[in-house]
């Protein structure tokens, strides 16, 4: 989130130094990502080294601390995981929030800074020793994580939103142009609930293998180092599925003005994952929720009474993006026509 929440910083840095016995120099907030759930901050500690804070309003989803310290403790070192209270939590409470703790990697996320040829290879290698990990996965872990249901759970919430929109009062500029930018492509996402809700029924029909997978793996939540070295951060929803659940993330589409992904880049990535036959149907359908959930985001974002403007901002600014060429709208259409191609 762009703001702070409603924690003193002091009250944070009492429970690092009792829970974690950190001795710390100076404490920051970073106005970074778009969970409004959470919250991070640097801790620099007083041996000259940091450590990265995230605030949370609660941990409704224990798999997500759980899942990469098992990863870790399997020798997947590029896995970036939670670090142990003194009393061998996963995380710590203060005042109403949960605080976790992690290293502080220096470097930047591989959206925002130039991937080596190296880094494409390293992580389609990690990504394919995290899904072969699910052999091995113990019983407490898999009865943790989420299974795939093809019920597109973010179709029922973003139709509770088009009606909240449908009868929302604009409360200033911000919204205005925003809202009326929506109740235009109204028929337009409605459209694509039902086609991803189609896509869904016959998956549930002709099920897929599942393996681990992190969800939400594309290069702003890998961090790159050096020349080489990546490491997977933000494990929020792990879940148990198909493996194009995550392989979407890298899979090109078909040519279309604004590939995410270039095709130098997915061959690297193919290089270190290895040889699949990719399901392109599972991709449509998950490319479908994907822009989906962003638009679901922007939407709350929009209307949240705990959104400061710039926040508000950028949620409009995201959701009127996410129908331009190239982006998350087009990038599920241009898959579903491969589908429609191969049928």
């Amino acid at each position: 989130m762009l703001i702070r929440p409603a924690i003193d910083d002091a009250a944070i840095i009492q429970v690092l130094t009792r829970e974690y016995r950190l001795r710390i120099r100076s404490f920051d907030f970073l106005p970074l990502g778009n969970d409004m759930n959470s919250y991070v901050y640097k801790a620099a500690l007083m041996d000259d080294s940091a450590r990265f804070v995230k605030v949370k309003y609660r941990v409704d989803n224990p798999a997500s601390l759980i899942v990469p310290r098992h990863l870790r403790s399997l020798g997947i070192g590029e896995v970036v995981a939670p670090l142990d209270t003194l009393a061998g939590h996963t995380h710590a409470e203060a005042g109403g929030f949960s605080v976790i703790l992690y290293p502080f990697l220096e470097g930047g996320n591989g959206m925002d800074n130039p991937m080596t040829d190296a880094h494409w290879i390293a992580y389609g290698a990690v990504l394919r020793r995290i899904h072969d990990v699910t052999v091995t996965r113990p019983p407490k872990i898999d009865a943790l994580l989420r299974r795939e249901a093809y019920d597109l759970p973010i179709g029922a919430d973003m139709r509770q939103l088009q009606r909240r929109l449908r009868a929302h009062r604009t409360r200033d500029d911000i919204e205005r142009d925003t809202i009326a930018f929506w109740r235009v492509r109204d028929a337009e996402i409605e459209a694509l609930i039902t086609r991803a809700e189609a896509l869904g029924c016959t998956l549930r029909e002709n099920p897929e293998p599942l393996v681990l997978c992190h969800s939400d793996i594309h290069t702003a939540n890998l961090m790159v180092h050096g020349d080489s070295t990546v490491h997977v951060v933000d494990w929020d929803g792990p879940l148990l599925a198909p493996r194009e659940r995550d392989l979407m993330f890298v899979a090109r589409m078909l040519g279309t003005p604004g590939d995410w992904i270039a095709q130098a880049h997915e061959a690297l990535f193919f290089k270190g994952y290895g040889a699949c036959t990719l399901n392109w149907r599972l991709l449509a359908y998950y490319r479908y929720e994907r822009a989906l959930e962003d638009l679901a985001d922007y939407g709350n974002r929009l209307l949240s009474d705990g959104s400061d403007d710039a926040t508000r901002r950028d949620a409009a600014s995201g959701f009127q993006h996410a129908f331009a060429q190239g982006e998350t709208v087009d990038w599920a259409r241009a898959c579903d026509a491969h589908v429609a191609r191969e049928a």
